[in-house]
């Protein structure tokens, strides 16, 4: 990636931090705080309508436009405090890292189902690195926990005693950041030495579990930031090729459609594959399940190349996705690279043209919004069209209560499905959505 691209990048990654809760609100990751609490209340917050999120990490957050412009002003106020939270003692947060190891374009980047997986790069508590390499011919399971989290144990437990039983086998790794972090704003910076201890303590938890793993530590998230892995319990499974077959918030029990996170590997393991909409979501998000199967509301707004854009332009010649986000939403920023894989790779074959409706606040207050959104527009490459609603006037009649929040819509201008927050494989699950379509399969 050029310096002028790395730069632009910490540039949005900044303004993204002072500006998180944009008035149209935001995605945001479960917080990684909740493996603190018991197995069963675990089990419950990924279960349910929230199994596709679950399955990513990310979740779609509801704020009213009152409640985003209260969060707005207090992100703003409290700038120091929320960049001392990622602050690491090595200087760098795993979105720096991010930006400062990518060789290839952002879409060149998103992760993808069946091709070859990131590389790892970790090490062991001796300081000696960890990589796919050291396992080869094997199949792989990565899990990232936290010493916090005794349910990621107990998961990992419970899925080796699944592959015990049907004669499977993969090589699990343990991957933690192996650092200690500040708790309260008024807690000392963590010292080498608290480091270390956070290492060794994670090396007798796994040793005392009976676990049968390799211990790993990514003191510099590279790893972590390859997979996104953003909160705990978060597993990965490689095949023995090295390529990626599956990566989420997977609980070894939990059916994602037909099979569980155990089934995957069992599969995998004996030489199989996962099956791309496997880890497709089929439900509608409640807030939207009323507009499902009615005409999409009209809009007519001009775009940045000054092109009127309008549902009613597409109907009768091709499906319409239209997608809703706002240049202060970090997960918006995870997902435009993917839309932009999806526009290039699968677009054409589906009959489908996306359209962009960027969430602002009116024209006089949205320059240092605008000034982020056109960053993004051209580091990440984006090639479908984008129109500024200002005011959010767009926006309203679809009841938008969080961002991003996408809408396929048919060649009759019917809203046929929503999706709502950050998916890890957006291009892969917008197809499958179109096939279920195309299948005459009941949507949610």
């Amino acid at each position: 990636m050029t310096t002028k691209k790395r730069i632009a990048g910490k540039i949005i990654v900044m303004l993204c931090v002072l500006v998180f809760a944009a008035q149209a609100g935001c995605a945001k990751p479960q917080d990684a705080g909740r493996q603190q609490k018991t197995q069963q209340e675990q089990q419950k917050t990924v279960s349910g309508d929230n199994q596709q999120q679950a399955a990513t990490g990310e979740n779609a957050e509801t704020i009213t436009a009152d409640t985003a412009t209260r969060e707005m002003e207090l992100a703003s106020a409290k700038t120091p405090a929320v960049k001392k939270e990622e602050k690491k003692t090595s200087g760098t947060t795993p979105v720096d890292k991010e930006n400062e190891t990518m060789k290839k374009s952002p879409v060149e980047q998103v992760l993808r189902l069946h091709e070859p997986a990131p590389p790892l790069e970790l090490i062991d508590i001796d300081g000696n690195p960890v990589s796919a390499s050291d396992f080869k011919g094997k199949p792989i399971v990565l899990s990232f926990w936290d010493v916090k989290c005794n349910l990621c144990i107990e998961q990992m437990k419970t899925l080796q005693s699944e592959m015990k039983k049907k004669n499977a086998r993969a090589q699990l790794i343990m991957v933690s950041p192996g650092r200690k972090f500040k708790e309260k704003k008024e807690d000392p910076d963590p010292t080498e030495e608290d480091h270390r201890k956070t290492q060794l303590k994670a090396v007798e938890m796994i040793k005392k579990s009976g676990l049968d793993a390799v211990v790993a530590f990514d003191t510099e998230f590279k790893t972590i930031s390859a997979f996104r892995a953003r909160g705990v319990p978060f597993n990965v499974l490689i095949d023995a090729a090295g390529s990626l077959q599956a990566a989420g918030r997977l609980l070894p029990l939990q059916k994602i459609n037909t099979m569980t996170f155990a089934d995957m590997v069992v599969d995998v393991a004996k030489g199989g594959d996962v099956p791309t909409c496997e880890l497709y979501d089929h439900s509608i998000p409640d807030n939207y399940k009323d507009m499902i199967g009615k005409a999409v509301p009209a809009f007519k707004a001009p775009d940045y190349n000054n092109e009127e854009q309008s549902p009613t332009f597409y109907k009768n010649f091709s499906r319409l996705l239209i997608v809703f986000w706002s240049p202060a939403c970090p997960h918006c920023r995870a997902e435009l690279p993917r839309l932009e894989l999806y526009n290039r790779e699968f677009a054409e074959a589906d009959n489908m043209k996306i359209v962009g409706i960027i969430s602002l606040p009116e024209r006089e207050n949205a320059g240092k919004y605008e000034e982020v959104a056109h960053q993004l527009i051209n580091v990440f490459g984006i090639s479908f069209p984008m129109v500024p609603d200002y005011g959010q006037k767009i926006q309203d009649p679809y009841n938008i209560k969080g961002v991003p929040t996408s809408f396929i819509v048919d060649r009759d201008g019917i809203v046929k499905k929503v999706f709502s927050g950050e998916f890890l494989f957006t291009a892969e699950m917008l197809h499958c959505a179109i096939e279920e379509i195309d299948a005459g399969k009941k949507d949610g």
